[in-house]
């Protein structure tokens, strides 16, 4: 009888020991991380740091999602979704710790009951116990894994992108105001953009923005003279005449010296409108009629002054062997440089970051606008 009863002891250890190591072995496997976005990395920022650490939370960079052909058009955001996502897991890690703990208390409660049936029922309620427990945790995830795994997957907070505005700047074309064109294709172009192309803009683009003409030069030549390709336009003017605005809208300030590296306008003033953009560059300075400097983002009429014209390389100056400027040796202007475009400086010319790939002065109008053409909308007076 007591042999039996040692045998069936034995048994019963033996089982409660392999529950034990079970849990164990698998303990790892419950607790895995999820594994990594295999997504692009676009943004950096810097990443939340935890007050106190959690070893399942990894956040990740910020991604954009790109929806169209260079429009950025949402920003993910993950770290919400992998703090809770992370929490989950260390909550289930933890739970299944808890749980392997209880069991062995509750066997080795069973396996020292020498007998004691009270103490034999408390280490089985607490095996009991803790085997429900761990699967009224693990159910609900696995419930939801079976049915959809994407049910378990917290998604990224996404950031509508506001809609950016497309500002171009000529950047091959050889800047100058050279003629180049025949003068009567240029007149027909822009006969047929007012007969073919009511422009919608309020007011139009009052050209000349400087009281000169307007130069038939490459711009219209390059365009084999079809308005619809035509975005720019030269119009003349002499060092220092005082520049308008040819349009109503808000005028933004690009500083040459700062934008050198991939703008070689110089000294520019780019004016958004509701429908586009008009870029005005090669400018002396930003400085309006009661001698104030612009600020970017002031409202401007049309007619309202915003600089005065530039254009004119220091001799000496070295721009980037790109530039026609420096092929062509343009920078022959001797004199005091301008050195601060916010006021009205007596100076004779510019470095050639402020100046701009010019052949002397002049001013380029660039007119990007997603409802209208160039020349459709010039308004001469």
């Amino acid at each position: 009888m007591t042999l039996s009863r040692n045998r069936e002891r034995r048994r019963k250890r033996t089982i409660a020991w392999m529950i034990v190591l079970a849990l164990f072995i698998c303990l790892p496997l419950l607790v895995q991380a999820a594994d990594d976005d295999d997504e692009e990395e676009i943004l950096e920022f810097d990443k939340p740091a935890l007050a106190v650490p959690i070893p399942t939370i990894k956040f990740t960079n910020i991604t954009v999602t790109d929806e169209g052909e260079d429009d950025l058009k949402t920003i993910d955001v993950p770290w919400l979704a992998e703090y809770l996502n992370g929490v989950y897991q260390y909550a289930i890690g933890m739970a299944t710790i808890i749980a392997a703990v209880m069991m062995m208390v509750g066997g080795f409660q069973y396996l020292t009951a020498g007998g004691d049936a009270t103490r034999v029922a408390k280490g089985k309620e607490k095996i009991k116990n803790a085997i429900l427990g761990l699967f009224l945790t693990l159910s609900a995830y696995l419930i939801l894994r079976t049915v959809n795994p994407e049910m378990t997957v917290l998604g990224a907070l996404t950031i509508q992108v506001v809609e950016r505005i497309e500002i171009e700047f000529e950047m091959s074309s050889e800047d100058g105001f050279p003629s180049g064109g025949i003068p009567e294709k240029c007149a027909e172009a822009i006969r047929k953009a007012k007969e073919e192309h009511k422009c919608t803009l309020e007011g139009g683009i009052v050209a000349p923005v400087t009281g000169k003409q307007v130069s038939c030069n490459y711009h219209f030549k390059d365009a084999d003279y079809d308005y619809t390709k035509i975005k720019a336009i030269d119009t003349g003017g002499s060092w220092g005449d005082a520049l308008k605005s040819p349009v109503n809208g808000k005028a933004y300030v690009w500083d040459g010296a700062k934008t050198a590296h991939k703008n070689v306008g110089g000294n520019c003033v780019v004016i958004v409108t509701a429908s586009g953009n008009v870029s005005l560059c090669h400018l002396k300075d930003f400085v309006k009629a009661d001698g104030t400097p612009l600020q970017s983002g002031e409202q401007v009429s049309a007619g309202d002054q915003i600089g005065h014209v530039g254009g004119r390389c220091c001799q000496g100056q070295e721009p980037p062997s790109r530039y026609k400027a420096a092929e062509r040796g343009w920078c022959r202007f001797p004199g005091t440089p301008c050195t601060d475009n916010q006021k009205v400086e007596t100076c004779d010319c510019q470095t050639w970051q402020d100046g701009g790939n010019t052949s002397g002065p002049h001013v380029h109008i660039t007119f990007n606008d997603k409802e209208n053409y160039l020349l459709s909308c010039l308004v001469f007076q």
